[in-house]
């Protein structure tokens, strides 16, 4: 009940605070859809139709603030966006399993128009760092959630650690998206004018980055541990200080470790232990599938098979296996367990095209915005691709090709596009009328001068 209540406050001051604030009724649209409360709650909100609401709001917002409101210049954003929506619209409706296709499909188209709106609105410096806080808040609320049940040692691989959270039924899932977090929270950490007013805002970024960290404690999730990897290894090759950074990340499993169970050692032992027959038949299962799915889609090459396509390769998996490699369940169906080869098969060649074509341009985008003189517009671009390897590397293992982290990055990528261009052509007209005004100075004082014959100087 007093969540509740409380969640009803956040959403009046959201409404009160957004009504002539696109960027805000933005972040109260991302917050509804990201931490989903009407999930997780227990009391009268449970069940009620709040993103419905919001999105309303959102919209309305939008058509009495036209005038706010930039259409983004760039065209490769258009073409990823429209294009990743469109495709999954025709794999939908072209779908193997269309009553199940159905149901994910309407999670991910309205994730893919809320986060192809961002940089409408998302325009200035202090626009982009409440996007931001407000999607790492709204997410990483999970990681709080796991983090401290991980500490009072509960948790477990298998386990989901946050009931009724659609989201977040696989921990895996959970662990990999919590430590991509990581870097943006130490960029709001490090850069975000909002934190650097108050001691206490500090130190809940780096506490959210904290209990991202002990979300692979309480899950015990495998991929977690590759994703923490990836993390240190960009983290030190960015830090500025690598000598400091090398021996945090020395002093972080001293921290951490005592408080893992020794069922996560022995978890984490199956990455390299060749003795579990089971570990090797899994990962065995998932190379069946990935080779399963390019025959699958052989015959559908376009648009793939719909979500939920894994659905069709129940039963014929262990035809797919090499040598001495064997199956544990040969009945049923597993899943693509790689975002890679889950777009594949669920939205053919065309739809790889196009999500392929969105993480390139979250990359490179942002290796030309880490360049910037604008130390802010450094720190989140550095972010932004630390986060994406982070991701990627995850998504080799699990698949959550529609989870919308990536998105969100997507769009601010965009936002900060602009927000570079504008800072490049503000400075560029400042040193223009510096130029202008000494020329102009140049001009006058030798005016002063104009009315002197120099032949009469001699004369």
């Amino acid at each position: 009940m007093i969540s509740d209540i409380l969640t009803l406050i956040i959403l009046l001051l959201f409404i009160i605070k957004g009504y002539n604030r696109p960027d805000i009724a933005m972040c109260s649209l991302v917050w509804i859809n990201a931490y989903k409360p009407q999930e997780t709650s227990f009391g009268f909100l449970s069940g009620q139709p709040l993103s419905m609401f919001m999105t309303l709001f959102f919209f309305v917002v939008l058509f009495t603030n036209f005038r706010k409101i930039r259409v983004p210049s760039s065209f490769m954003y258009h073409f990823l966006a429209l294009g990743l929506m469109l495709t999954i619209s025709i794999s939908t409706y072209l779908a193997q399993f269309p009553e199940v296709a159905f149901i994910k499909y309407d999670t991910a188209i309205k994730t893919l128009i809320v986060t192809y709106l961002i940089p409408f609105v998302i325009i200035t410096k202090k626009q982009i760092e409440l996007f931001v806080w407000t999607a790492v808040i709204s997410l990483a609320t999970f990681a709080v959630f796991a983090g401290v049940k991980s500490l009072l040692g509960g948790g477990g691989y298998g386990i989901a650690l946050i009931s009724g959270s659609s989201m977040w039924t696989e921990g895996s899932i959970l662990t990999n998206q919590m430590i991509s977090l990581i870097p943006v929270c130490f960029y709001l950490y490090k850069s975000s004018e909002f934190a650097q007013s108050s001691v206490f805002i500090k130190l809940l970024a780096l506490g959210y980055a904290l209990c991202c960290v002990l979300t692979l404690v309480g899950t015990q999730a495998r991929s977690g541990l590759v994703c923490l990897a990836i993390l240190s290894i960009a983290g030190w090759f960015y830090s500025k200080h690598k000598v400091h950074f090398s021996i945090g990340i020395l002093i972080l499993p001293l921290l951490i470790l005592p408080l893992a169970p020794d069922a996560w050692f022995e978890r984490m032992s199956t990455i390299q232990s060749t003795d579990s027959i089971q570990s090797e038949k899994s990962a065995m299962g998932r190379v069946m599938v990935w080779r399963w799915t390019v025959d699958y889609v052989s015959d559908r090459p376009f648009f793939g098979g719909g979500f939920y396509s894994y659905m069709a390769n129940s039963g014929q998996l262990q035809s797919y296996a090499k040598g001495d490699e064997v199956l544990i369940d040969t009945v049923g169906y597993k899943a693509f367990h790689n975002i890679i080869f889950e777009v594949l098969g669920e939205n053919g060649y065309v739809g790889l095209f196009f999500y392929l074509g969105m993480l390139c341009y979250i990359f490179f985008s942002n290796l030309r915005n880490a360049k910037s003189a604008d130390p802010n517009i450094q720190g989140l671009a550095r972010a932004c691709i630390v986060s994406l390897l982070v991701y990627c590397g995850g998504g080799m293992f699990v698949n959550y090709s529609m989870y919308p982290w990536l998105y969100f990055v997507f769009g601010i990528t965009v936002s900060l596009n602009y927000y570079r261009e504008s800072q490049q052509l503000e400075s560029a007209n400042q040193l223009t009328n510096t130029q202008t005004k000494e020329k102009e100075l140049a001009n006058l004082r030798m005016s002063d001068y104009s009315h002197i014959n120099p032949n009469r100087l001699y004369s």
